[in-house]
């Protein structure tokens, strides 16, 4: 030590120093930097391709990128300054995004596909919509409303981080988990505000580890204790889909575990960032991040039928990948472009070339043979947030009893009487019967409160709607009609003709509910008086721009399937569906304070509607073929399924209809509930837990693969 230095410390005079980073090492950080983004692009790439959810276990993409993201932010910040580095940040991010966007706004008006509110796109605190491509072209941009708040809350996570280094970070994190875990993050604004809490837990972690940096003791011991956190989590509550990212406090945990690995190995990470892959995707990585789904959809939907099984999402990833060679060169130079690049020959002519491939695809030759509304079968579902997770109770009494039960016994018919008849008694609702078919074929009856027999056939309410949809579907598989075909006036001078099919099945119409006029549910009235009402109301939201479930837009469609066909309804189901599959079916119209008709119509015997869910549901199939449309965008809507009711351990797919509930799991269990007192709303969450205690009693209700 020199002798000035050594006696300042020996007197005290000199009370703090910092360590400024040589060129060399600064580089070699930044270097690594480098390396750990590529490898959570490419993986990110991938998962969006394939769909496999094994794959968001192998890096924890977004919360590693947000770490290094906070990391860059603060060695920019520091070299010139928090306000230079947010404009620096804006500059690279507003041109890439207002261009992509223009694009997917586009071809949405173009393709008549909705979108949300203009002002999202062009300043994407929410996260942008639309439902081009089946959402895949903005089911991924919640990552750009994320990105976008932390760097309008930098200042302050740069501050936090200077004073107080990782405690922040911890804070938000425990933040993070503690909403993940009580479930408050379930969806909605929760939702996107632990999306901000996640993500700025992870660019405050990048911000000290940047200035403070971390030993390889703290890092290894980082990583010992997320994956023994991320164990026992995934244990106590494995997430939807077997999927990291529908679980925030996962997420987190598993990138935690991720980065701290990523950090002890530096000079793979130098080598990885030095690799002309790497090279490439850090060049123009929010470019890539853009436009990656949008390669992977038209890789999806033009791929021949015949490349199917795993072969398919490969071929897929592999052409994505293919594909950012010349994504790259030719958009890249919008995230680095300046004023006075405008007048450069090549950026002229690229921007030219660029606004020409939007003017063809905005050609109505082009519109027509392209479907943009098309979601190919078997295409794994578009990124985007997990889905709402309602927990279902189960009785201790059915859990005390499998624990001694041991495998491979009948049916334990008695502990099943003994369930409805607890359910009925607690509910009062006055008569409850349940028919369940196991996954090997096995079936149980059960009887309670004096309801007995199954001769008496139940009126099923909403249930009817799934009778509607495979008729619809049918139609639409012979040509007869299309998804975005509009219904016109339907004869009856309908005020909103623009209305589409597709709007209707997904409930997403805005059309007026019949509920707000009571006299229209007295009995004798008829589907075109509610019709003709619904009509004249004005719509309560922009057509596609919301949902809301309605009972009214399901007459509309029943009303427009018969003009189509020129048949009725009630001949529909009779001829396709009934007679087929041997159905005792009854049918009404302006009964029972109910519209009836294509929306609620239906009488059904109890065991034939267990037969038709399984059908309709599991072996996802109506008469004549195999269905292949998705439950996406329906499911928990009430169009395939009123719910997806997906616990800890299971997924089951199901609908109600007012006092009738059925469903059948990822096992094949077949559950039918059928009550005089009303199951929806007041008693939903109860008869959930019966529909989940017989299905366990019945040997289902286990596994989480999708029915």
């Amino acid at each position: 030590m020199n002798t000035p230095l050594r006696a300042g410390l020996k007197h005290g005079t000199i009370r703090s120093f910092s360590v400024v980073e040589t060129p060399v090492r600064a580089a070699a950080r930044l270097t690594e930097l480098d390396g750990i983004r590529a490898v959570a692009l490419a993986r990110v790439i991938t998962w969006h391709a394939t769909g496999w959810a094994w794959t968001t276990w192998i890096v924890s993409a977004v919360p590693t990128m947000f770490g290094v993201t906070g990391a860059l932010m603060a060695r920019t910040a520091r070299a010139h300054g928090t306000a230079a580095m947010m404009r620096r940040r804006l500059v690279r991010f507003y041109p890439a995004w207002l261009a992509y966007g223009a694009v997917v706004l586009l071809i949405s008006r173009q393709s008549r596909s909705e979108t949300g509110p203009l002002v999202d796109f062009l300043v994407p605190l929410r996260t942008p919509t639309s439902e081009v491509a089946g959402e895949w072209f903005t089911s991924a941009l919640w990552y750009v409303s994320s990105y976008l708040w932390v760097v309008v809350l930098s200042p302050a996570l740069l501050w936090l981080a200077s004073r107080w280094g990782y405690v922040p970070a911890v804070c938000m994190a425990a933040c993070t988990l503690w909403l993940s875990w009580h479930g408050m993050d379930s969806a909605g604004h929760w939702w996107k505000t632990t999306d901000v809490v996640l993500y700025c837990a992870c660019a405050t972690a990048g911000m000290a580890w940047e200035s403070r940096g971390a030993s390889s003791r703290a890092l290894a011991g980082l990583l010992v204790a997320s994956t023994l956190t991320v164990v026992t989590w995934a244990f106590l509550r494995w997430p939807v889909d077997g999927v990291v990212n529908n679980d925030h406090g996962l997420h987190l945990l598993v990138g935690a575990g991720w980065a701290a690995t990523f950090l002890l190995v530096p000079r793979v990470l130098r080598r990885v960032a030095m690799s002309r892959p790497a090279r490439m995707l850090n060049r123009a990585s929010f470019t890539v991040y853009l436009w990656h789904s949008s390669v992977a959809w038209t890789a999806w939907r033009f791929l021949p039928d015949a490349v199917d099984g795993v072969l398919r999402p490969t071929a897929v990833l592999a052409l994505t990948a293919l594909s950012v060679t010349a994504i790259v060169p030719g958009l890249a130079w919008i995230e680095t472009i300046r004023p006075g690049h405008l007048r450069r020959p090549a950026t002229m002519a690229r921007a030219a070339v660029l606004l020409g491939v939007t003017a063809v695809l905005s050609l109505p030759a082009v519109q027509n043979r392209i479907d943009f509304h098309a979601s190919a079968v078997d295409q794994p579902l578009p990124p985007s947030a997990a889905p709402v997770i309602a927990p279902v109770a189960v009785d201790k009494s059915v859990t005390d009893f499998l624990e001694t039960q041991p495998p491979g016994l009948g049916l334990p018919t008695e502990e099943m009487q003994r369930a409805i008849e607890r359910h009925e008694a607690e509910k009062e609702l006055g008569g409850l019967r349940a028919v369940v078919i196991s996954g090997d074929g096995r079936t149980w009856t059960g009887f309670a409160g004096g309801m007995a027999g199954l001769a008496r056939k139940s009126a099923v309410g909403s249930i009817t709607k799934t009778f509607t949809t495979s008729l619809v579907m049918a139609e639409v598989a012979s040509g007869t009609m299309g998804l975005d075909d509009r219904v016109g006036d339907l004869g009856i001078g309908f005020g909103h003709p623009d209305i589409t099919v597709r709007q209707l099945l997904t409930h997403t119409s805005g059309i007026a509910k019949v509920t707000e006029n009571r006299v229209l549910l007295e009995d004798g009235t008829t589907p075109e008086e509610v019709v003709a009402w619904a009509g004249r109301r004005p719509l309560a939201f922009g057509p596609g721009t919301r949902v809301s479930y309605s009972t009214t837009g399901f007459a509309v469609l029943g009303l427009y399937l018969e003009r189509v066909t020129g048949r009725t309804f009630e001949d529909l189901v009779t001829e396709r569906i009934a007679v087929p599959y041997g159905y005792e079916l009854e049918f009404f119209r302006g009964r029972y304070r109910s519209i009836g008709f294509a929306t609620g119509g239906i009488l059904i015997r109890m065991d034939d509607l267990a037969d038709w869910i399984a059908r309709y549901v599991h072996g996802r199939s109506v008469p004549g073929a195999p269905w292949d449309w998705e439950f996406r965008g329906t499911t928990g809507i009430g169009v395939h399924g009123y719910c997806p009711c997906e616990g800890k351990s299971f997924t089951a797919l199901g609908h109600m209809g007012g006092r009738t509930f059925a469903t059948v799991d990822a096992d094949g269990t077949v559950v039918v509930i059928d009550s005089d007192g009303i199951l929806v709303n007041e008693n939903y969450e109860s008869t959930q837990s019966l529909a989940q205690e017989l299905r366990l009693l019945t040997g289902g209700g286990r596994s989480k693969t999708k029915p």
